[in-house]
């Protein structure tokens, strides 16, 4: 009889009694005597101990994406929010310049040719970031920005199911204000998560390793007035990746997941003034948040479909100094004092948070950096730990398309080829490989480059070198490497080399030059 319980391999004896007509016709003494072993099924307890592990790690892992998605957008409309209240903000990306095609060498970093009209095959979406003022339109500041962050999550209370381990995401985003005192963008997000657990429900303890990763986009829309020191926003979100559980008895399984998100936040000003620390500006700040966030695993083998809902409401007060330095850039320290409430499938009841964080503006180059650190101080569950440090760049360049440049572009699906002309090139070579099409996988991905334009190298024109990066959520990655030269607006050139790892594959490796006449 098969169970859930994990348990060892029991053994047992039979003997067979002699009646008074003697042993049955064909049995010899010496075989009255037998010996039987109960096997365990791994697969049934293995399949339960999943189970038990699922509910307990996965929606402290979706509290956590949720909480990382949050803090990051929130960061970012702050950042905006205080560069819009600064009079020397007012640099804008250059003219004309999309999103659209970061892995095309004829739409990169500097380029002065419009895209708004090309198939969308390539990439999900092409973008340009800013009006151009020959058309008459009312110039619109843009940005791209970046931020990254990691959380210590364990659980090691009085419960047979034990875990500890951490999760880290990185976010990108580009945002453009829409009005003076609106502003709209959107932010993809990569998060990957890594839990160690041991449960010891059963007979046999046996333990394991629960890994995540998950790739979302997120639109948002923030609202302020900052000379009031008012504002709200709001997100939503949808992402997918995938659950690999590896454990020490049953073995390993994956299954696909998806996740929704949705957060609305506001804040107030309560205090600014310069009377209380000389030499800056000190402000006290009110500031309350909500989020819901709904996971679901699709199920496969060992793992069971799970739908699982967190949600949590938070209140922070924020005091902050602002200090400008000699260089032209303005340092900010601040401290806060929040109060939270978890609901849902994960931890539940009141806690409370300390947190801070140091912010360098150089609004003359449109640099900010920031760090900041969170610690979970007290919770209604005693035995539930949680910590967090991140960082944020934003980058804002100006009008004169040489110096640093960022793009990105999220997209969904392998149809396009991925890495423009590498990811094609690496397409056909397995079409001649297999003699048919490969099987054509959906899975989000994030390309992102970064270049700086540089002049006098070629006469009268632009040098860029460059260097991108796609990461999917099917295990595989391509980097590039190069640079665009720009002789004149008919004439372009770009050579790169790529390089592409996906599993256990050989990685695939290339050289590409190309040109471009304009006429």
């Amino acid at each position: 009889m098969a169970d859930s319980r994990a348990e060892e391999d029991e053994t047992f004896s039979v003997t067979l009694s002699e009646t008074a007509e003697g042993l049955p016709a064909g049995i010899d003494p010496g075989d009255a005597d037998g010996l039987g072993t109960i096997m365990e099924d791994t697969a049934a307890s293995g399949k339960a101990r999943v189970g038990r592990v699922n509910e307990e790690v996965a929606p402290r892992l979706a509290q956590a994406v949720a909480a990382s998605t949050v803090s990051a957008i929130s960061g970012r409309i702050d950042a905006a929010a205080s560069a819009a209240s600064a009079a020397a903000t007012a640099s804008t990306l250059a003219d004309e310049t999309g999103l659209g095609g970061p892995f095309d060498p004829f739409n990169g970093p500097g380029s002065s040719w419009r895209y708004s009209d090309r198939a969308l095959g390539g990439l999900s979406f092409a973008m340009p970031l800013e009006a151009s003022e020959s058309e008459g339109a009312q110039r619109r500041r843009a940005a791209i920005w970046g931020s990254g962050d990691y959380y210590r999550l364990s659980d090691t209370d009085d419960s047979m199911v034990e875990w500890d381990g951490d999760v880290l995401s990185f976010h990108v985003g580009a945002d453009m204000r829409i009005r003076p005192d609106l502003l709209g963008g959107v932010s993809v997000s990569r998060t990957t998560g890594s839990i160690e657990y041991m449960d010891r429900t059963d007979d046999v303890a046996a333990g394991g390793r629960y890994d995540t990763q998950i790739t979302s986009v997120h639109p948002y829309l923030s609202w302020s007035l900052p000379k009031s020191g008012l504002g709200a926003w709001a997100t939503i979100g949808y992402g997918r990746g995938e659950v690999e559980l590896d454990d020490d008895l049953a073995g390993k399984e994956s299954s696909d997941m998806s996740m929704k998100i949705a957060a609305i936040g506001a804040s107030g000003r309560l205090f600014s003034g310069e009377e209380i620390i000389s030499g800056g500006t000190t402000s006290l700040r009110l500031k309350g948040e909500g989020s819901v966030a709904l996971l679901d695993i699709a199920g496969r083998g060992l793992i069971s479909p799970l739908t699982s809902d967190v949600h949590r409401l938070r209140v922070a007060l924020e005091g902050s100094h602002a200090r400008a330095l000699d260089s032209g850039g303005v340092l900010t320290p601040s401290l806060e004092l929040g109060v939270r409430h978890d609901g849902g499938d994960a931890v539940t009841g009141l806690g409370l948070e300390l947190g801070g964080s140091l912010r360098y503006a150089a609004s003359a180059i449109g640099l900010t950096v920031a760090g900041q650190g969170r610690v979970l101080v007290a919770h209604r569950d005693d035995d539930y730990e949680e910590w967090s440090v991140g960082g944020m760049v934003r980058l804002d360049p100006g009008t004169d398309r040489h110096g640093l440049a960022l793009t990105l572009a999220p997209a969904w699906g392998d149809g396009a080829g991925g890495l423009g002309s590498f990811g094609r090139l690496y397409n056909q070579e397995e079409m001649s490989s297999y003699g048919r099409s490969p099987r054509v996988r959906q899975a989000g991905r994030v390309d992102a480059e970064i270049g700086y334009g540089l002049s006098g190298i070629v006469t009268g024109g632009v040098v860029t070198p460059f260097a991108g990066a796609v990461l999917t959520n099917d295990d595989s990655r391509r980097y590039r490497m190069g640079s665009y030269f720009e002789f004149a607006d008919w004439l372009r050139l770009s050579a790169e080399a790529g390089r592409e790892e996906r599993g256990s594959r050989l990685p695939n490796h290339g050289v590409l030059l190309r040109a471009h006449l304009r006429w």
